[in-house]
């Protein structure tokens, strides 16, 4: 079963300034996911705010997010390399329960 770290305020928000505040892991610890929110918001500056990976480590998904909005100045700001509908699905529903 994968395993999912989270990083939270006192006030149990998910937060964190200084990298990924969740990180999803695979049965063998190779990370399929990360996130980065800020006040409760997906955000990031210098980056996808959301990475996603292939079980062989290719980018499966990277999405931009400035303040909790799909945002991005210089490109699209989501990025799929999805090669089969499953794989959608798959990766849809391991979102929704990570930062849900």
């Amino acid at each position: 079963m994968d395993k999912i770290k989270k990083y939270r305020t006192e006030s149990n928000e998910l937060h964190r300034a200084d990298g990924p505040t969740i990180i999803g892991y695979r049965e063998d610890n190779s990370v399929w996911m990360e996130g980065y929110l800020i006040d409760g918001r997906k955000h990031r500056d210098d980056g996808p705010a959301v990475v996603c990976w292939h079980d062989n480590g290719v980018v499966e998904q990277e999405s931009y997010y400035v303040n909790g909005n799909r945002h991005r100045e210089d490109g699209p700001a989501v990025k799929e390399f999805i090669h089969s509908e499953e794989h959608v699905d798959s990766y849809r529903n391991k979102l929704e329960f990570a930062i849900g």
